[in-house]
C-alpha cells in the first residue's frame, strides 16, 4: 500500500528533555499501530532559541502523530538534525527526510513543513532489503547486477538517492542494473529503485585504481585499459565523432584509394609495441639516442627514465634479418617499446629500442604527459605524425568488454606529401597520388550502417562499432598491403590476453571487414600544414630530460 497524503495533517509534537545520553544509541521508529513517529535525534528551536533548560541547545525526542493534534511547543521556528542523526531537514524547502524502522522493515519517510505547526507527510516508502549486495564496477567494463524477482520491473524507476537522474552510464534494463563507466566516472553513487510503495537502495562504486597495476614484476595479464586513464578528456584519442560531423568533399576519392589496401590487419605481435609499467621504485636508466646526433638535434640521450628490468621491445623479425644499429633508419624493424610511469603519469615511447653494452639504446625516444593531449605540439614523436604511440591502440580488456571508447590509429601505404593536418603536427607522408591521405586524417564507418548484416566475429564487431562511433586516425606510414591497426603486444605480460578473442598470431586479418564492402568516409580535412618542418622541435614537458 502506497501511503501518500495529499492533505495537510497537523502533527502532535511532544518535547522530552534528555540529558547525558548517547545519540548514537537512539534511532527513529514508526509505530504502525498508533501512527506515531519517534525521532530522538533532532534539535528544536523555539523563537530562534534552543528549547533546553537555560536556553542551551538540547536534543529532544520529537513524537509526531500521523492522525491529528497540535504542537505542544508554540511558535516552532526551526528543526535541525544532530550530527549522528540519519534524518535531514532542509529549512529552505521545509522537507524533512528520515529512514525509520517499521516492524523490522526500513521505511523512508518524507515530511514537508508548511509553516506554523503543520507538516504534510508527502510520501512513505517501505524498504524490504531485497537487494543485499553493493555494486562495484571498474571503468571500461560493462557490469550487470541481476535484481530480485520481488521488484516490479514494469513500474520500477531508477534514480540517484537525491531524486536526480542517474548518469548516462547507468541503466535499468529488464531485470538488471547495467553500468558501463569510463575512467572519468570514478566515484561513489547512491542509487534508489522505486516501485509501488517500495524502495530499494544500492551503493555503486566505480573505482579507477592504478594501484592494482603490477609494478614489481612482469604482470600475469595486462591491466584494464580504463585504469590507466590515458590523455585528457579533450584529446583526439578520447573524443567521439559528433552526429553532424562534416564530410570532406573529396571523401569518395580518398576512399577509392583506401580500397587498394582491400582489408584491415591488426598488428599485435609485430609492428605494434610492448607496454610496461613503472613507479617510484623502478630503477632509472639513461637512454642513448643515436639519431639525436645524426639528425643534428643537439642531444645524445634521455636521462633518468624508469625502465623495469623485464622490459623488452616488440620483436619485428619479419622486417629484416638485421636489427637496427646506430641511427637505424635503414632497418625495416621498428621494435617499439612503451613505458608508462603510473606514479608520475608519464609515457615514454622508444623507437628501435635495444640493449647495447648493458645500456638502453633507442634510435629515437620521447615522452608524453599521460594527462595531456597525446600530441606533441611541435612534432618529433616516435610516430610519423607527432602523436603518442598508445593513442588509438587496442587493449585486451576492451575486446573482453566488447567496447572500445576511442578512435583507432592506423598506418597506410599512401600518406600524403606536403605536411600533416591538425591535430597531427608532423608527417612522414611522401605520396603524391590524388587519393593519398594526409597524416592526421580521420575516417569513419557510416554509423547508420547495420553491422548485423555482416557475419562478424566478436572482436570484428567491437572494432567496427568503434569505427562508427570514434573513427580511425592516420598516424604513420605503413608498408604495402592491408591497412594496419594496432593492439598492445602480448609480450607485455606473462599470459597472452588475446587467446579468448583472436588467438596467438602476430597479425590478425579482419576478413569480414573488407574495405570495399563498407561505407567509409573521410571527415572534413583541415588545410595541410606545409610549413610544419619549420616548427619541429624536441618535446619540452615535465616528463623528459635530454642531455
Amino acid at each position: 500500500m502506497l501511503m501518500k497524503y495529499m492533505l495537510t495533517i497537523v502533527l502532535s509534537v511532544q518535547l522530552f528533555l534528555f540529558t547525558q545520553y548517547s545519540i548514537a544509541q537512539l534511532s527513529s521508529s514508526y509505530d504502525v499501530a498508533n501512527g506515531e513517529l519517534s525521532i530522538p535525534c533532532v534539535d528544536i528551536l523555539i523563537n530562534g532559541q534552543a528549547a533546553g533548560e537555560g536556553g542551551t541547545r538540547q536534543t529532544f525526542s520529537l513524537s509526531m502523530s500521523l492522525a491529528d493534534g497540535r504542537l505542544s511547543a508554540a511558535n516552532l521556528a526551526e528543526i535541525t538534525t544532530s550530527d549522528s542523526c540519519s534524518a535531514s531537514f532542509d529549512s529552505a524547502t521545509g522537507i524533512y527526510r528520515d529512514t525509520v524502522d517499521v516492524s523490522g522493515d526500513s521505511v523512508e519517510l518524507t515530511l514537508t513543513y508548511s509553516g506554523g505547526v503543520e507538516f504534510v507527510p508527502s510520501s512513505v516508502f517501505f524498504q524490504r532489503d531485497f537487494i543485499t549486495a553493493d555494486l562495484n564496477a571498474p571503468p571500461g567494463v560493462t557490469t550487470a547486477l541481476p535484481l530480485p524477482t520481488e521488484i516490479d520491473f514494469d513500474s520500477a524507476v531508477l534514480s540517484l538517492n537525491d531524486g536526480s537522474a542517474v548518469p548516462d552510464f547507468v541503466s535499468l534494463t529488464d531485470n538488471e542494473i547495467r553500468v558501463s563507466p569510463t575512467a572519468t566516472d570514478s566515484g561513489a553513487y547512491s542509487l534508489r529503485i522505486e516501485w509501488g510503495d517500495q524502495v530499494e537502495f544500492l551503493n555503486l562504486t566505480v573505482e579507477n585504481s592504478s594501484a592494482s597495476i603490477e609494478l614489481t614484476q612482469l604482470p600475469d595479464s595486462l591491466p584494464q585499459f580504463s585504469a590507466i586513464s590515458l590523455y585528457s578528456d579533450d584529446s583526439i584519442f578520447n573524443t567521439p565523432i559528433s552526429e553532424n560531423a562534416a564530410i570532406d568533399p573529396n571523401s569518395q576519392t580518398y576512399i577509392e584509394g583506401l580500397n587498394i589496401s582491400e582489408q584491415f590487419v591488426i598488428q599485435v605481435g609485430q609492428y605494434s609495441s610492448t607496454v610496461f609499467f613503472a613507479g617510484v621504485t623502478t630503477p632509472l636508466s639513461d637512454i642513448a639516442l643515436p639519431c639525436g646526433e645524426f639528425w643534428e638535434l643537439g642531444i645524445s640521450e634521455i636521462i633518468n627514465a624508469p625502465i623495469p628490468d623485464w622490459a623488452v621491445p616488440s620483436n619485428d623479425v619479419d622486417g629484416s634479418a638485421e636489427p637496427p644499429i646506430g641511427c637505424g633508419e635503414e632497418s625495416a624493424q621498428d621494435n617499439f617499446m612503451v613505458i608508462l610511469d603510473i606514479d608520475n603519469r608519464c609515457e615514454y615511447d622508444l623507437w628501435q629500442a635495444r640493449r647495447e653494452d648493458n645500456q638502453w639504446v633507442a634510435s629515437f625516444a620521447t615522452a608524453f604527459d599521460m594527462d595531456g593531449t597525446g600530441v606533441h605540439p611541435n612534432g618529433l614523436s616516435s610516430r610519423g605524425s607527432g602523436f603518442a604511440f598508445l593513442g588509438g591502440v587496442i587493449w585486451p580488456s576492451e575486446l573482453a568488454a566488447g567496447e572500445i571508447k576511442h578512435p583507432l590509429s592506423f598506418s597506410y601505404e599512401f600518406p600524403k606529401s606536403g605536411g600533416p593536418v591538425a591535430p597531427a603536427t608532423d608527417s612522414d607522408g611522401v605520396s603524391t597520388e590524388n587519393f593519398a591521405l594526409p597524416e592526421g586524417a580521420r575516417l569513419q564507418l557510416d554509423p547508420d550502417f547495420d553491422l548485423n548484416t555482416l557475419d562478424l566475429t566478436d572482436h570484428e564487431h567491437t572494432i567496427a562499432k568503434a569505427m562508427q562511433e570514434y573513427g580511425l586516425i592516420l598516424v604513420d606510414r605503413g608498408g604495402g598491403g592491408p591497412v594496419g591497426l594496432y593492439a598492445v603486444d602480448p609480450s607485455s605480460s606473462v599470459n597472452n590476453d588475446y587467446l579468448d578473442s583472436w588467438g596467438d598470431e602476430d597479425f590478425i586479418a579482419l576478413d569480414n571487414l573488407q574495405i570495399a564492402d563498407l561505407p567509409f568516409r573521410v571527415l572534413l580535412l583541415p588545410p595541410q600544414d606545409e610549413n610544419y618542418r619549420d616548427s619541429l622541435s624536441l618535446a619540452d614537458n615535465r616528463c623528459i630530460s635530454y642531455q
